[in-house]
């Protein structure tokens, strides 16, 4: 081009050929500027981008570590869910039943017994004023979960057909003061346990005009205890209980 400008260089004069090559250089120069403009500009959105790009991998990574998490909580839970053994039927009578070996009158180990619906109430006049109050069968190589709200001292046995203590269950004791206690104790029963004795008193312990109870008692299989219901049996005997009664009304 400035060549192309000196060919013409006798057509004009040396003033008008400077100016024309000045305005040239300035055009150029513009351009120049223009284009460093845009190599900054990209530049930096380049910059900007790299940038947003590392902090989203870091998100993603962050991401990615909490999703291991969840997923090692979610097996976790998945084995202790499987490892859950609920059973829920109550293998333990109705406290009014015949089969609770209890003696409403007042003996010489305790007094003021009551036996009512799902509670046992008494108070011991001496120490060790403890007694096996229910047998029921059991199965052998069965894991229970024996529940129940109590004051008082709870034991229980393990004995096979022919009635051989094979291993006892010492749960709570009663101390130097009384206090009350959710019972949840699980527990898996001997290949030649056959049958659960359940005792219950005050132990060593005694504590003058003390009133002990059990309440809401449950036997269940598996290793979670449920909310307490009635054996089945109690339901079957409530249902017949009605039945006789809407019999009599139909008789009259």
């Amino acid at each position: 081009m400035i060549k192309k400008l000196l060919q013409d260089f006798k057509d004009k004069t040396l003033t008008e050929l400077i100016n024309k090559i000045i305005k040239k250089l300035n055009e150029l120069i513009d351009e120049f500027v223009l284009i460093c403009e845009k190599f900054d500009i990209t530049e930096k959105t380049v910059n900007e981008s790299v940038q947003d790009i590392n902090e989203s991998v870091q998100d993603i990574n962050e991401c990615v570590e909490v999703v291991e998490t969840y997923n090692n909580r979610l097996s976790n839970c998945e084995i202790n869910i499987n490892s859950l053994e609920i059973g829920g039927r109550n293998y333990f009578p109705n406290m009014k039943g015949s089969e609770w070996d209890i003696e409403i009158t007042n003996g010489n180990k305790w007094t003021n017994t009551e036996l009512s619906e799902y509670m046992l109430k008494f108070t011991p006049n001496q120490s060790h004023a403890d007694r096996k109050v229910l047998t029921i069968n059991i199965e052998p190589n069965t894991t229970y979960t024996l529940s129940c709200t109590c004051n008082l001292w709870l034991d229980f046995r393990e004995t096979s057909d022919g009635n051989v203590e094979i291993r006892r269950h010492t749960i709570r004791y009663v101390g130097e003061t009384v206090t009350t206690e959710n019972v949840n104790y699980t527990f898996t029963t001997n290949s030649n346990t056959t049958l659960m004795h359940l005792w219950i008193g005050n132990n060593k312990n005694y504590i003058e005009n003390t009133e002990l109870f059990i309440k809401n008692l449950k036997l269940e299989k598996g290793n979670k205890a449920t909310d307490w219901t009635p054996s089945p049996e109690d339901i079957q005997s409530q249902i017949n209980d009605i039945l006789n009664r809407l019999s009599l009304l139909e008789n009259k």
